[in-house]
């Protein structure tokens, strides 16, 4: 069960994290990491951008708000089904609005080809 906090406990907190200082670089010690090998450097890859995209246009980062207990259960289907929550949840979104699917179920909206935005039926 969550602790709830009070507005007061809350900013005092955020007040103490501000206070604390972190450590320059000369005060950590690198000693226990082990220094990386030519063989190790020659054969790292430049990730580039990040993520290739799939399929011809890149997927377009969002943010959305969830009930937890949804996203909870988005997760253990997407487990289930062995793929990314976030794939799932793109997949269950991109069949809601398919053309073919909200046409036939005489659906609210429809995906116009041409130009891949959506067109109210109404």
């Amino acid at each position: 069960m969550k602790t709830k906090i009070s507005g007061k406990q809350l900013l005092a907190r955020a007040k103490k994290m501000k206070k604390a200082k972190l450590p320059s670089d000369k005060d950590i010690d690198y000693s226990e990491i082990p220094e990386i090998s030519k063989n190790q450097i020659r054969s790292a890859k430049r990730v580039g951008a990040g993520r290739p995209p799939y399929g011809a246009v890149p997927r377009k980062p969002i943010s959305i708000k969830l009930d937890h207990e949804l996203l909870e259960e988005l997760k253990k289907e997407a487990k289930k089904e062995k793929i990314g929550y976030q794939t799932l949840i793109h997949e269950i979104l991109e069949e809601h609005v398919s053309q073919d699917d909200r046409a036939a179920k005489g659906g609210r909206f429809s995906i116009d080809p041409k130009d891949k935005g959506l067109r109210s039926t109404r």
